[in-house]
């Protein structure tokens, strides 16, 4: 199936999408930017990934030719002076370059450093926002790993009791990231000797907390109940599967106890009752309050370093109740270093058990689409884009190209089209330079 103009505007007079756009993700980055870009005594630059996708086809930087890599190279840099006014090195633009050609599905937040080792500060801090490529459905998907099957065998995603918008999950991931770059402690603890899977889980703790925070600022309400229950699915489900089978990631520690560095909800409910009980006077409290807020969420509602190595051994267990019954009786005969470990690995065993029940469908339904949409032509082959790509008419291109992330959100399509539909927006810009000479 072409998408043609044609079909577009098909499906538009059918009324299968609406004729405007409610989240317009790429102008929430570049507001974000605004806002956040000079808060600190560094710069923080947030990438779009339309603004640097079109720069890198229009100038034939993609690709493995030394030519085309130093093209790359010179374009972020570029980049990062025009956002920030500052000049990176050519191997700071090096160490930047994979997120801006390869890793676009997921959003990262990468400090660029300067300092001696153990004293390291931020030079710069750089988000990369997640792809626009994406719907409700597949956010869902990556976020959980519902496609893992192993995991989830046949449930799918109708058979999940849970939901955030489109638009929650998109604010939520760029504020998360630009959370980090706001981090004043927990982050660079990380970069100066001290990483190890609990720090990141304080890291990614305080990055969720002031994500909550700011959002509820900015009129996004009460987020932290589905928001701590979708990391509580992670935690349980992929995280014991990875626990289980650390051959996977060969063994990294960081994977391995992903399902423990990941299990927020603690931190996103002392978020929510920070909101709650702090009344009006939490409209008006400053970015920089927040900032201070949120290190003080971390420290009274992240787990303690034995319950997260008790929760870390329970995920990697074949028999979750002996590995319960071993920190009981720890806990009897020790009860100055087992106790408090064993009642917080009670309290996720039973809470989290809870939550899976009641928001899997047990009854594990089998695929639910069996007509599948597959098509054998690329987006790329839509003429319209392609004259547009070669007019360098970018404004005009951009337009078209939020009328095909309508569709995909809008999910008029089955699932397997809707994934499809995803991986070739991705990488349009480039599928461009090949394909509309």
């Amino acid at each position: 199936m072409k998408w043609t103009a044609k079909v577009l505007a098909g499906l538009l007079m059918t009324g299968l999408i609406a004729n405007t756009w409610a989240f317009d993700y790429s102008k929430e980055i570049n507001k974000a930017q605004r806002r956040f870009g000079t808060v600190k005594d560094y710069p923080i630059v947030i990438f779009n990934q339309d603004e640097i996708s079109w720069q890198l086809a229009q100038a034939n930087a993609y690709g493995n030719k030394a030519e085309a890599k130093k093209k790359r190279i010179q374009i972020i840099q570029s980049y990062v002076k025009k956002k920030s006014g500052m000049q990176i090195t050519k191997d700071e633009a090096e160490s930047l370059e994979v997120y801006v050609t390869a890793l676009k599905d997921s959003a990262y937040a990468m400090p660029i450093l300067q300092g001696d080792w153990g004293e390291l500060t931020f030079k710069m801090c750089v988000v990369f926002p997640a792809s626009p490529n994406t719907n409700q459905r597949i956010e869902h998907e990556r976020m959980l790993g519902l496609l893992t099957e192993d995991v989830y065998a046949n449930l799918d995603y109708e058979d999940i009791d849970l939901r955030m918008s489109y638009e929650q999950l998109g604010m939520f991931s760029l504020y998360h990231e630009i959370s980090h770059c706001l981090d004043p402690k927990f982050l660079l603890e990380n970069f100066n000797g001290h990483e190890n899977p609990y720090n990141v889980h304080l890291s990614e703790s305080y990055a969720e907390a002031l994500a909550l925070l700011i959002l509820e600022q900015m009129g996004h309400q009460n987020m932290g109940k589905v928001r701590g229950q979708m990391r509580m699915v992670y935690s349980r489900k992929m995280g014991g599967y990875l626990a289980q089978n650390p051959r996977l990631s060969m063994g990294n520690p960081f994977l391995t106890k992903g399902g423990v560095i990941y299990h927020l909800d603690p931190v996103l409910r002392g978020a929510q009752e920070f909101v709650f009980y702090s009344g009006n006077s939490f409209e008006e409290m400053s970015l920089h309050q927040l900032m201070e807020e949120s290190v003080n969420i971390v420290n009274n509602n992240a787990l303690d370093s034995r319950t997260f190595f008790a929760i870390a051994n329970y995920l990697a267990a074949d028999n979750k109740a002996e590995e319960i019954q071993a920190y009981r009786e720890r806990a009897y005969e020790s009860p100055a270093l087992f106790y408090t470990a064993y009642s917080g690995l009670v309290e996720y065993h039973d809470y989290t058990s809870y939550v899976l029940n009641k928001i899997l469908d047990q009854s594990f339904f089998t695929e639910r689409y069996s007509k599948r949409i597959v098509g054998n032509s690329l987006l790329a082959n839509d003429r319209k884009l392609c004259q547009l790509f070669k007019k360098k008419e970018k404004e005009i291109f951009q337009s078209e190209l939020e009328l095909r992330r309508k569709i995909l959100r809008e999910k008029v399509l089955p699932a397997e089209s809707q994934r499809k539909m995803a991986k070739q927006l991705n990488s349009i810009h480039k599928d461009m330079l090949w394909q509309c000479r």
